[in-house]
């Protein structure tokens, strides 16, 4: 009997203790100013005329991986606008524009911006 009661205390013991995060070497408790990438300059896509006279609408949903520069390094299609003129015709007219890259802590760095091209008839 007595060996069942320390088996039970020390359980809870051990059971009620509190659990401890392990510290990451990577997180700290600094804080960090952070700041999205804009757009700054950027030139209307052309609205292809073979996708004109079909009447073809839509969006183009494109991630941009922008450089330290505000430059595009990579551009991929998210979201199609079901045509394959719109999509290249926005893929060359954000070729061209320019980005404020995003800052942490006074330092420009890379990131990627999701940025919606329109085409619409009116």
């Amino acid at each position: 009997m007595l060996r069942k009661r320390f088996l039970n205390r020390s359980w809870n013991r051990w059971w009620q203790a509190p659990l401890r995060k392990p510290r990451s070497k990577a997180l700290t408790t600094n804080r960090c100013f952070v700041s999205e990438p804009e757009i700054v300059n950027w030139t209307q896509p052309r609205y292809p005329r073979s996708a004109q006279r079909r009447n073809q609408q839509g969006v183009v949903m494109l991630e941009v991986t922008v450089d330290e520069d505000g430059r595009a390094l990579t551009i991929s299609v998210l979201e199609s606008s079901g045509f394959d003129a719109l999509d290249k015709s926005a893929i060359a007219a954000v070729e061209n524009w320019e980005f404020k890259p995003q800052r942490r802590n006074n330092l420009f760095v890379q990131s990627r911006v999701h940025v919606p091209v329109a085409f619409q008839l009116n």
